[in-house]
This record gives C-alpha cells, structure tokens and sequence, in this order.
C-alpha cells in the first residue's frame, strides 16, 4: 500500500513537470548554432520589458525563424508560452546578435529556451536562462525605463 502512494507520487511529480516545461525540438548535428543568451536586466519587474540577446552562426544557410519558449513559476499555478523569431530579426547574415523584446506580464521566475531553424530545416542547440519578475509594489522595485 505505501509503495502504491510512492508511485502515484512520482507520476504526479512526473506529469507536472512535464506540462510546466516547455519541450524544444532535437537540434540538427549539421544546424546553426546559438550562444551567450543573456535577459537584461537580469531582475525586471512585472509589466516592464526586458531584452533578450544571443548570438547566432549559421551552416550556409540562412536562419528562417525560431522560437523562445518560457515558463513562469508563480506559486501552484505554472504556466508557459511562446514566442516567435522572425526571419528579418537575423538580417540575412552568416553570423552576428540577435535581439529580441519582450514584456513580461507576470511576477513570478521564468525559465526561457531559445532555438531557431535554418532555411534548410535544420535546428540550432537549445540556450536556457533564468530571471525573476518581481511585482512592481516590491520594496527596492526599479520602474519601468519604457
């Protein structure tokens, strides 16, 4: 009988974890690659926007678009979503930065993915990073520059 609760335990644990994380196609051994991803600032408050940056090298193809996925952990109640990259967000260039902003909606610790695709099909790596939205009434809490 106690193992019984272990296992319907870990199945919990298991279906939660899997419906809070965001999956992200396998990358391609020969696709574009992605580094350096950085949110700035690194701390934001909800409803300000933040930048994202990475950089990006391509295989001889151009980058077609991509995808930045989050989850947000506020309590119980996780959610996620998506967003995603335009073609001219990379400018046709072999390699170089990109740029992205986003407005972040929801106080809570947000965990991002990035991946973008070449005009081949083929698929970058996966970049990961952490930031804390805090609410805007915090103590210490900056404003909003924008």
């Amino acid at each position: 009988m106690r193992s019984f609760g272990f296992v319907r335990l870990a199945a919990g644990t298991l279906v939660l974890l899997t419906a809070c994380t965001p999956l992200m196609p396998p990358a391609s051994a020969d696709g574009p690659r992605i580094s350096s991803l950085t949110l700035d600032p690194p701390v934001a408050v909800a409803g300000c926007l933040v930048t994202l940056r990475f950089q990006f090298e391509t295989n001889g193809a151009e980058i077609a678009g991509g995808r930045v996925r989050w989850s947000v952990a506020m309590g119980r109640r996780p959610t996620s979503d998506s967003a995603t990259l335009d073609p001219e967000l990379f400018q046709s260039k072999a390699s170089g930065q990109a740029t992205l902003t986003l407005r972040l909606r929801k106080a809570g610790h947000y965990h991002y993915l990035v991946q973008v695709e070449d005009s081949e099909g083929r698929r970058s790596n996966v970049l990961e990073q952490d930031t804390v939205v805090e609410v805007p009434w915090a103590p210490g809490a900056a404003p909003c520059t924008l």
